[in-house]
């Protein structure tokens, strides 16, 4: 009887420190996609806003004659990589700025996924803030060196997105919408990890 019970002691012993030792569950790669669509979407918001913003106070001419920027230039700017240089205006138009608000959040959404894998890979998926905001600062840059500078300006001519606004003005809002998808997902992945989970790039 004394063995036995020392048996059962052992192995209940032992399933303790296997459990302790055991790595905790994936993460599931669609939880990092569905956090970088809702941050990519949340910075998305402030970088727009922040666009169409300093738009309006530069009233710098634009890229089409007779046309300043104003808060709809940044968005039907946008509008006009697929309807043409004749979309951009500076007074409000309703089919080219909802146009341009759809094109400007699917791409944030779509670009948020990639900057919150990236985050991930780079830092965990319990990111602190402050790492956080740095690399999404980092990324931001990226965006705007390569998809604004080398692949927007290269098919779009004449570059109607970039000179919609103050060109410098682009690189405020990819840094804030790097910040922001850097802080918002930290956040939303720390919630996702509290239930113990760890990050891997396969689907759990």
């Amino acid at each position: 009887m004394t063995t036995a019970g020392n048996t059962a002691t052992l192995d209940r012993r032992a399933g303790e420190d296997y459990a302790e030792s055991a790595p905790a569950p994936a993460m599931p790669a669609r939880t990092v996609v569905g956090v970088g669509l809702r941050a990519g979407v949340a910075a998305g918001a402030v970088m727009i806003a922040w666009e169409m913003t300093a738009a309006e106070i530069a009233r710098e001419p634009t890229v089409v004659a007779g046309i300043g920027s104003s808060t709809w230039t940044p968005v039907t700017g946008i509008a006009s990589f697929l309807l043409g240089v004749d979309a951009l205006s500076a007074s409000f138009a309703p089919g080219a700025i909802v146009l341009g608000l759809l094109v400007h959040f699917a791409m944030s959404a779509v670009l948020g996924v990639a900057g919150t894998a990236a985050l991930v890979w780079v830092l965990g998926y319990r990111p602190g803030p402050v790492g956080a905001a740095l690399c999404g600062f980092a990324y931001g840059l990226f965006l705007e060196v390569v998809v604004m500078n080398i692949v927007v300006t290269s098919i779009q001519d004449p570059d109607v997105v970039y000179r919609a606004a103050p060109e410098w003005t682009w690189w405020v809002a990819h840094g804030a919408y790097g910040i922001g998808l850097g802080l918002v997902g930290a956040l939303m992945l720390q919630r996702r990890g509290e239930g113990g989970f760890s990050f891997q790039s396969t689907t759990a």
